[in-house]
C-alpha cells in the first residue's frame, strides 16, 4: 500500500518495527492501515507512529460506548482529516451528502456552486489520503465513492459546520435537474446510455426522494423526479420500488388538491400500479390525473394519462373500451409532436385490433408504430413493435414467421438491456418450441421465464408461464395436471383483474378445449375448482415439481 503512493518506500530494519507497531495500534483494520499508508508519501513510519500515537490519545475524550476497534478506526480517520487544509476539509464534509458515488461534475454543482473550492485538486488530495476512492473509470467521467464508515464521518463534520440542510437541498435539486435534462433521452437511440446513468445514480435518487418527503415544501422535487425516471423503474424491473415511492408521496400530497403537481404524481402512480398489475388502482389514479390535466388543459400529461388508461383496459381484455383512450392519446401526442409515445400508443392500438379479431387493422397500426420506432432509433420501442408483429403471426398460426419476428425482437431487447421484456420473450419462445414439437426445449424456456418473473415479482408473467406449462402437460397427455395449471393461472390472472393478451388467449383457449375433450365433465370441474384454490406459491410448486 505504501509503495502505491511512494514508490521509493522500502521495508527495512530501521522502519520495520514502526510499521509493525502502526499495524498493531490500528488493530489490523484494513481501512485504518490504508489511511496510514497513504501518509507514507510525506511521513516516515517512525514519524507517522509518533503522530498516530498523539492522534489516538484524543480518543480518551471521545464516546465511551464505542467498541475499541471502532474507536481506533475513528482515530485514524480523525488523524487523516486533521492533516487536511480547511478547503479540503470543507469539500470532504460536503461530499458526504452523496450516496453510492459521485462524479466531478456532480461535486462541482452540489459542493461548489460559488466556485470557492478547487474541487478537482481537492478530490486528488482526498484520493491520496484514502478518504475517497475511485469507483469506476469506464464512463466519460471517473466515478468516486466514500466508504460507508468514512461517509458517516463526513456527514458528522457537515452537521458540525451547519451545512447539512443546504447541501441536501442542493443535492436533491441537482439530481432533479439532471432527470429533467435527460427525460426524453430515455426514449431515444441513446436510451441505454441514459438509463445507465440512472442506474449508477439510483442511490442518489433514493436519497433525493427521501429528502423530498421531509416537508410539504419539498414534495415538488420528489414528484418531479418520479415523473421523469419512472421509465427507468419499468425497464429495470423495479416496479415495486417505483410504486412505493409514488404511494409515499401520495400519502403526503392531500393539500395539493387539483393542482398539476398532483396530476403529475397520479399519472406516474397509475403507470407504476399498472406495471405492478394492480389494475384497479392504476385506473383510479389515471382517471383522476386525466381529470386534473383536462382542467388545466395540459396536453402532455393528458396524453400519458390517456395512454395509461388505454393500456390498463387492454390488460383487462376490455378492448372496445381501450380503443377510444388510445386513439385520443395519439391525437394529443401528434399535436404536441411527441413521437415516442405516439408510436407506443399505435402499437398498443394494434394489440387492441388483434384482440378484436381485426387482423388487417392490427397490421396497419403496428406498421405505423414500427415506422416511428425506427425513425427514433430507440431499440426498446423497435423491439416492442416487432414483437407485436410476431404476436399477429402467432395468432394466425404462422409460427415460422412469428419465430423470425421474435428473433429480431430478442436482438433489439438485448441492445436495450430490457430485463422484464426479455423474460416475457423467453415465454414466447417456449410456445414456438412447443409448436415445433420440441417439448423439452419448451419446458426449459417456460421454467426460465417463470424464474425471471418470480424474481421480478411480475404476477402476469407468472400466470402466463403457468398456463404455458399447463399446455405442455396437455400435449404430453397429463390432462389432470393440465387442467389444474390452466385453472390456477386463469385464477391468478383474474385476481388482479387482468385477461390474456390476444396471442396467449388463443393458446390458452386451445389448451382448454384439448383438456375438456380428454377429461370427463365431472372430473374436469373438480380439477378446475382445485386449481382455482391454489395460492401463487402452491401453483408454482405444483408446476415445477
Amino acid at each position: 500500500l505504501a509503495q502505491a503512493v511512494n514508490p521509493k518506500f522500502e521495508l527495512n530494519e530501521q522502519n520495520a518495527p514502526a510499521v509493525a507497531e502502526i499495524c498493531r495500534r490500528l488493530d489490523g483494520l484494513p481501512l485504518a492501515i490504508e489511511i496510514a499508508a497513504a501518509r507514507s508519501r510525506m511521513l516516515s513510519p517512525q514519524a507517522m507512529l509518533k503522530r498516530l500515537g498523539e492522534s489516538l490519545k484524543l480518543l480518551t475524550g471521545g464516546p465511551k460506548d464505542l467498541p475499541a476497534r471502532q474507536q481506533t478506526l475513528r482515530g485514524a480517520i480523525d488523524w487523516s482529516y486533521d492533516l487536511l487544509d480547511e478547503p479540503e476539509q470543507t469539500l470532504f464534509a460536503r461530499l458526504g451528502v452523496f450516496v453510492g458515488g459521485l462524479t466531478i461534475e456532480a461535486a462541482e454543482a452540489v459542493c461548489n456552486p460559488q466556485g470557492e473550492l478547487d474541487v478537482l485538486g481537492g478530490v486528488e488530495i482526498l484520493l491520496d489520503n484514502s478518504l475517497i476512492k475511485i469507483a469506476s473509470t469506464e464512463y466519460d467521467e471517473p466515478r468516486f465513492e466514500l466508504l460507508q464508515t468514512i461517509r458517516e464521518y463526513a456527514l458528522e463534520k457537515l452537521q458540525d459546520k451547519g451545512e447539512m440542510d443546504i447541501l441536501q437541498e442542493r443535492h436533491a435539486a441537482y439530481f432533479n435537474q439532471r432527470s429533467d435534462e435527460i427525460m426524453w433521452d430515455l426514449y431515444s437511440t441513446s436510451s441505454v446510455e441514459f438509463l445507465g446513468f440512472l442506474e449508477r445514480e439510483q442511490d442518489n435518487y433514493r436519497a433525493a426522494l427521501t429528502w423530498s418527503l421531509g416537508s410539504p415544501e419539498r414534495l415538488a422535487v420528489g414528484i418531479q423526479i418520479t415523473s421523469r425516471i419512472f421509465w427507468f423503474w419499468y425497464r429495470f424491473g423495479h416496479f415495486h420500488e417505483g410504486r412505493e415511492w409514488c404511494e409515499r408521496l401520495i400519502s403526503r400530497s392531500g393539500e395539493l388538491g387539483k393542482q398539476p403537481l398532483r396530476g403529475m404524481l397520479l399519472m406516474t402512480a397509475g403507470m407504476m400500479a399498472m406495471w405492478e398489475t394492480d389494475l384497479d388502482a392504476a385506473a383510479e389514479y389515471s382517471l383522476e390525473s386525466l381529470e386534473i390535466w383536462r382542467i388545466h388543459e395540459e396536453p402532455e400529461g393528458m396524453g400519458f394519462s390517456l395512454l395509461t388508461l388505454g393500456v390498463v383496459l387492454l390488460n383487462q381484455g376490455r378492448d372496445d373500451q381501450a380503443r377510444p383512450y388510445l386513439e385520443e392519446s395519439i391525437e394529443v401526442f401528434k399535436e404536441i409532436g411527441a413521437t415516442w409515445p405516439q408510436g407506443t400508443a399505435l402499437v398498443h392500438l394494434g394489440n387492441v385490433a388483434l384482440g378484436q379479431g381485426d387482423i388487417d387493422a392490427a397490421l396497419v397500426y403496428l406498421e405505423r408504430g414500427e415506422q416511428i420506432a425506427r425513425q427514433i432509433g430507440d431499440p426498446w420501442q423497435i423491439a416492442f413493435a416487432v414483437n407485436n408483429r410476431g404476436e399477429v403471426a402467432r395468432v394466425l398460426g404462422e409460427y415460422a414467421k412469428a419465430h423470425q419476428y421474435y428473433i429480431e425482437t430478442e436482438q433489439y431487447y438485448q441492445k436495450a438491456d430490457a430485463v422484464g421484456d426479455q423474460a416475457r420473450l423467453v415465454h414466447t419462445f417456449a410456445y414456438i418450441a412447443q409448436h415445433e414439437g420440441d417439448l423439452e426445449k419448451a419446458e426449459a424456456k417456460f421454467r426460465e421465464s417463470l424464474e425471471s418473473f418470480l424474481e421480478l415479482g411480475n404476477k402476469r408473467g407468472i400466470a402466463e408461464c403457468l398456463a404455458g406449462l399447463g399446455g405442455l402437460a396437455a400435449e404430453r397427455g397429463e390432462f389432470d395436471k393440465a387442467v389444474i395449471l390452466l385453472s390456477a393461472s386463469d385464477a391468478l390472472l383474474k385476481s388482479f383483474g387482468a385477461n390474456w393478451w390476444p396471442a396467449d388467449r388463443v393458446e390458452v383457449e386451445r389448451n382448454i378445449e384439448i383438456t375438456r375433450s380428454a377429461v370427463e365433465p365431472g372430473v374436469y370441474d373438480k380439477l378446475w375448482e382445485k386449481g382455482k384454490e391454489f395460492t401463487l406459491e402452491e401453483a408454482v410448486a405444483f408446476a415445477t415439481n
